[in-house]
């Protein structure tokens, strides 16, 4: 009998992040398996002298697999969930749509910036109606292959720009055909111009970015014309959410309005929003690599960290902090019932399906890399309805920890 390979031994710690005295966490990567033991036992297992161990307790960390009597035994377990995981993740996928790279804003962090170098003509291009025709024609060859379309999301640039609803009633429709699950990424500044399609399609998701109060976020969502942007995003999140629309309101937070975010809250219990089943909000951290030249990157743990000091209470702070949410809540969760932790080997749509489309057809696997043509994996056929993939895509497929960089 020995410790997994798979194992990890960690402090256990109470809501104020202060370690409890005498007690150690156990958590298995392969198995899920998540147990509070003694101090005494941490140690023990660090040190694999499990002699140290209680036999009875032995026997019970065995069977919850942090203990293995048979090395080989795990690798082939390791082998029969990675086949499991790789045929759920492929029976499912989202569509990302982006109509058009153009953007009635100029906020300094974006990390699409570089796509303003590519001129006006350019960025102002749209989707032909040939493309869209394309593209759910290629969605509907992977749903005959057994493949489910579990969400198509609108995604920019700014998919809801006012001049463009046509093109938006056309992909919508298209859309609400092959899935019942559709969202869109907006800055909300147009918002207004789009709420009788979105209640028509029960869009089921819709994120807008606030980034403070009016002072700090008119210095950072920034609009073409320099004017400023809180009062409409603010108006038109309160029209969306009075319309029943699902809202969620991401505030992008850096060095620059760490201080003043958490602040939003009370202008939230303001306009009423606070406590409707329509509206919710949380924090993400602008990463500091997209900026060079400029300190606009924080890190999630800052964000964490201050909503601690700023009175939100540790279950908040998970709720709230967006690297954290969703994990933190499956470990609350956890906590509560004795069951092991949903199997998940991935937290990355780029790794389970998902398909990231511009307004020329060119696919990427991930949103963080549109309009870099270098990271691009595949392309959509006009004239056939395929969906074509290059070398990008089989060298991911086939990566191993030596090959990648």
């Amino acid at each position: 009998m020995e410790i997994s390979r798979y194992e990890i031994i960690l402090p256990l710690c109470d809501k104020n992040r202060e370690t409890i005295k005498g007690k150690g966490l156990l958590v298995n990567g392969l198995y899920g398996a998540f147990d509070v033991v003694s101090r005494e036992t941490a140690e023990a297992l660090k040190k694999g002298d499990l002699e140290a161990v209680p036999g009875e307790e032995r026997e019970r960390l065995l069977r919850r697999g942090h203990l293995t009597e048979d090395r080989e035994r795990e690798k082939e377990d390791l082998k029969m969930l990675a086949r499991v995981e790789r045929q759920i993740s492929r029976s499912g996928a989202g569509l990302v749509l982006l109509p058009t790279y153009d953007c009635n804003f100029r906020c300094p962090y974006c990390f699409e910036k570089h796509r303003l170098s590519s001129g006006d003509e350019w960025l102002k291009k749209t989707m032909s109606r040939e493309m869209v025709d394309a593209i759910f024609q290629g969605a509907g060859k992977l749903i005959q292959r057994g493949v489910r379309i579990e969400n198509v999301t609108l995604y920019g640039g700014e998919p809801l720009l006012k001049k463009n609803i046509g093109l938006i009633r056309y992909i919508t429709e298209k859309a609400a055909g092959i899935s019942k699950n559709l969202s869109v990424i907006t800055n909300g500044y147009e918002l207004d111009s789009y709420i009788e399609l979105l209640k028509e399609f029960s869009f089921k998701h819709i994120q807008i970015t606030l980034d403070g109060e009016r002072e700090v976020n008119d210095r950072r969502r920034v609009h073409k014309d320099g004017i400023g942007s809180y009062d409409r995003i603010l108006r038109n999140v309160e029209l969306a959410v009075q319309n029943g629309l699902p809202v969620a309101l991401r505030i992008n937070t850096g060095p620059e309005n760490i201080d003043t975010a958490a602040s939003l809250k009370k202008v939230f219990e303001e306009k009423g929003l606070i406590g409707s089943e329509h509206f919710s909000y949380y924090f993400k951290a602008t990463f500091g690599e997209y900026y060079p030249g400029k300190d606009y990157g924080i890190n999630d743990v800052q964000i964490f960290e201050m909503l601690l000091d700023r009175g939100y209470s540790f279950e908040e702070a998970v709720k709230l902090e967006n690297a954290y949410g969703g994990i933190g809540g499956e470990l609350a969760e956890l906590f509560k019932k004795e069951e092991y932790m949903r199997p998940v080997a991935s937290y990355c749509g780029a790794e389970s399906g998902m398909y990231v489309i511009d307004p020329e057809g060119t696919i990427f696997s991930c949103w963080d890399f549109v309009a870099m043509k270098d990271m691009a994996v595949g392309k959509v056929d006009v004239e056939t309805g395929k969906y074509l993939f290059g070398l990008p895509l089989a060298q991911w497929r086939t990566r191993t920890v030596q090959l990648m960089p």
